[in-house]
């Protein structure tokens, strides 16, 4: 064959399979407006009109019969179309996504998404919950879980609009996003660290975190602090989680007078000055005569930021090491702080860590003028000037009723310690001094400030009596219940069922 025959031949293909795809279009065209004629009564010419329209504004005539236009206006068609073509963004978006995590092909992974949200897993989250890693049993779980999870936050929801609108002017939604943050920022620390200790895959970790989630109002620090993966739904049950503790201080303390008599370190020394000891001054607005006298008969200093938290940016000073001139530029260059004398504490609380001051934390609450003890935590630092379980410290539990240390101390990530690791001191059975000071504070202090009736109060143990550290109105719940996660006791009927 010539190639001129050739060129002829192909010419003559295109022009028909052209002419094919023209009545293709003719007819599907005709269909089209054949279903919203059907659908609507219009005749063809109004139809064909409105899908036009439709078409001008980028709205495939498919979509727009999928999605019955005829029964929008103009610009609610625009918006809709607007949201359908973000969502097709946002598909692709996720498609790639598991593409890349998976190595798998475009098809494949696109079959396998489609047949998940098949079961009602949308494609989000089968990228967020690694549910890629899943078996199809796993996925129908993992559904039912999320929808039972949905029901619960509806419920709590419900909840917390309720308190809300009797404590008009909260910001809610600050005070829960600010309480969750920490833990959304270290989730992929916990997800990491429950996988090593199960053998999991992130999917299944996933999977049982938000099973917890639905059942309990566990979040990711919850599962993996008090080793959910470990025991069962019944014995979850008894520990204390982030939605019953958000739902404690919602109930018992104003979020916006918790801030304003607790978040800043001036204040709070200023409202609760009957209950403090040690000197303290603001490194703002002063002179260095002012300084000076300040730090007269001081040997050291701690200067906190003054909206610190879990022991950050907190630095200590030696008085007697340091020009009073140079020491005076070094803490007024500071950010705003507040500086206080270095505490003298019981020799037998210092034999634990002597670089800390190691303090007794005791979360009560204001029970229609009843002070009740909720828990109490023996608090030791391991080698840093801060004890604070968050900043790499450790805690034991203590008896309310006789100052006794009855469990061997742990860390935040779980370790146990029979004896302090640096000083070797048995933890177990010691007996807090001048304890019966600690509960007399405790009873005055309660309810001290109205609206804020859940505190943590941090006391120091001096060798004549104790020293009110600071009170926190977001005081943890985890602290309280990782020493006894060993035990496997949970402090929920304790903390929470007498109070919600």
């Amino acid at each position: 064959m010539s190639n001129l025959k050739v060129v002829k031949g192909w010419f003559k293909n295109k022009d028909e399979n052209k002419k094919k795809e023209e009545v293709n279009k003719v007819t599907i065209k005709e269909e089209y407006i054949d279903e919203v004629c059907k659908n609507t009564n219009w005749s063809r010419k109004v139809a064909e009109s409105n899908l036009r329209k439709a078409t001008e504004i980028g709205m495939p005539c498919k979509r727009y019969i999928t999605n019955e236009c005829w029964n929008l206006s103009e610009d609610e068609m625009v918006e809709l179309n607007e949201k359908i073509k973000k969502r097709i963004e946002k598909k692709k978006k996720y498609i790639g996504l598991v593409m890349d995590a998976t190595g798998w092909d475009y098809e494949t992974t696109k079959k396998n998404m489609e047949e998940a949200l098949s079961l009602g897993l949308s494609y989000s989250s089968y990228y967020r919950r690694y549910a890629y890693t899943l078996e199809k049993n796993e996925i129908e779980d993992l559904v039912q879980v999320l929808r039972a999870y949905k029901k619960r936050r509806k419920n709590n929801d419900a909840f917390c609009i309720e308190i809300v609108s009797q404590k008009s002017g909260w910001d809610l939604a600050q005070f829960i996003k600010e309480d969750k943050q920490r833990i959304i920022d270290n989730k992929d620390k916990y997800v990491k660290f429950i996988c090593k200790e199960t053998g999991w895959t992130r999917g299944k970790c996933e999977l049982e975190v938000w099973r917890a989630k639905a059942n309990q109002g566990a979040s990711y620090e919850d599962y993996c602090a008090f080793k959910f993966y470990e025991i069962s739904e019944k014995e979850q049950k008894k520990y204390v989680t982030l939605e019953d503790f958000t739902k404690m201080r919602i109930k018992y303390n104003d979020h916006n007078i918790a801030k304003k008599y607790f978040d800043n370190k001036v204040t709070f020394n200023e409202t609760f000055s009957s209950f403090i000891n040690r000197k303290w001054l603001g490194n703002f607005n002063i002179t260095f005569q002012e300084f000076e006298k300040f730090i007269e008969n001081v040997k050291r200093i701690i200067v906190k930021p003054i909206a610190a938290t879990q022991g950050l940016g907190i630095q200590t000073f030696n008085c007697e090491e340091i020009d009073k001139k140079e020491l005076y530029d070094k803490v007024i260059s500071l950010p705003e702080s507040i500086m206080e004398e270095f505490i003298v504490q019981n020799h037998e609380i210092a034999e634990f860590c002597k670089s800390s001051v190691n303090t007794i934390r005791v979360l009560t609450l204001n029970d229609n003028g009843k002070c009740r003890f909720l828990y109490s935590v023996f608090r030791m630092g391991q080698g840093a000037d801060v004890d604070n379980f968050h900043a790499g410290g450790i805690a034991a539990s203590v008896n309310i009723e006789n100052g006794v240390v009855y469990t061997d101390a742990a860390d935040l990530e779980g370790n146990t310690y029979e004896k302090h690791p640096v000083s070797k001191k048995q933890i177990k059975g010691f007996k807090i001094p001048n304890w019966d000071k600690i509960i007399d504070k405790c009873k005055s202090i309660t309810g001290y400030v109205e609206g804020a009736d859940l505190i943590g109060w941090d006391f120091a143990i001096t060798e004549s009596g104790v020293d009110l550290i600071e009170g926190n109105p977001g005081a943890s719940y985890v602290v309280a219940q990782i020493p006894n996660v060993k035990y496997r006791i949970g402090l929920r009927d304790v903390m929470v069922t007498p109070f919600l």
